[in-house]
């Protein structure tokens, strides 16, 4: 009886992590950061640093600031907004372009390693890919047109 018990107990114990809901997706307005600058109005949550906490994104947000400040390529800003506060859109998911992310690498690593910094290994280019549907460098020649503003099936997103 208590082998029964046992296999119940495990199976039940199986069943539920085997269903355990996932982290579902949430569009949070920007109240703040430098990604409100450059107009997006809405980040998804969790973003593709996995960060479920609005307060720890910000944070590390600030800590780009020095780096930000330094001029080091002009399309840093986006890059990294691009990752910590993704526009939120439930259809689909907007990541930078491979080649935004080695030109801003190739140009700001350098900085970084003057000051003791690694490139992160969460923003590795070769992660992202370059399609129709990815955040590049300058003006946008697909759906997303000039400076983050997003047409997605005809409608104005940001």
């Amino acid at each position: 009886m208590n082998v029964i018990k046992e296999i119940l107990l495990v199976s039940l114990i199986l069943c539920l992590t085997a269903t355990a809901p996932s982290v579902s997706l949430q569009c949070r307005p920007i109240k703040e950061s430098v990604c409100k600058d450059i107009g997006i109005k809405e980040m998804r949550v969790p973003n593709f640093l996995n960060h479920n906490n609005v307060t720890e994104i910000y944070k590390e947000l600030r800590e780009w600031q020095p780096l930000i400040s330094s001029g080091c390529h002009e399309g840093l800003t986006k890059f990294l907004c691009s990752l910590y506060t993704p526009v939120c859109l439930k259809e689909a998911e907007i990541k930078p372009c491979k080649s935004l992310c080695e030109d801003v690498k190739k140009n700001c690593e350098p900085l970084m390693n003057i000051r003791n910094y690694l490139w992160p290994k969460q923003f590795q280019c070769n992660k992202y890919e370059e399609n129709s549907m990815c955040i590049r460098h300058g003006k946008q020649t697909t759906w997303l047109s000039l400076d983050y503003t997003l047409f997605y099936k005809n409608q104005f997103i940001i």
